[in-house]
């Protein structure tokens, strides 16, 4: 088992891009480029990090959170709304909240802010995190 957080960001943003119906001009990226990304309208930014690592013997337990940010520009809101960031996000909550075949099971929603406007940004954004754990034999076991 491999539990890294950077394998978990590049799991998640590949649902997200699979699962979401972004309008023309959206994206889901890595949060470390969202500021070089401003062409995106919506903008889905997804980051990662491990929590909590336990081994007992061979095995190991790994608790991760899976932080996400939908935003949007003014005209994005302007044309669409606050409950299309809205709807968006809660998708990115479905979409992570289910269970699949990655080896990464959900624990639940960690905490959700509401879509507002972020004068640092220039956007209206909402945040969703999320946890994960994994449990398996250590990595270093596997051929």
């Amino acid at each position: 088992m491999t539990a890294r957080s950077d394998e978990l960001q590049i799991t998640a943003i590949n649902r997200l891009s699979d699962a979401l119906d972004l309008p023309d001009g959206g994206g889901v990226i890595p949060v470390a480029i969202a500021q070089r990304s401003d062409d995106l309208d919506p903008r889905v930014s997804v980051g990662a990090s491990l929590d909590n690592s336990v081994r007992d013997n061979r095995d190991e337990s790994v608790t991760a959170t899976v932080r996400v940010i939908v935003d949007g520009t003014q005209s994005f809101v302007d044309a669409n709304g606050t409950l299309a960031l809205s709807r968006l996000l809660s998708d990115v909550s479905d979409e992570l909240t289910t269970g699949r075949d990655d080896g990464w099971r959900p624990t639940g929603v960690n905490s959700e802010e509401e879509i507002a406007w972020a004068s640092e940004l220039n956007r209206y954004l909402g945040v969703v995190e999320l946890g994960v754990e994994r449990t398996g034999e250590h990595s270093y076991y596997q051929d």
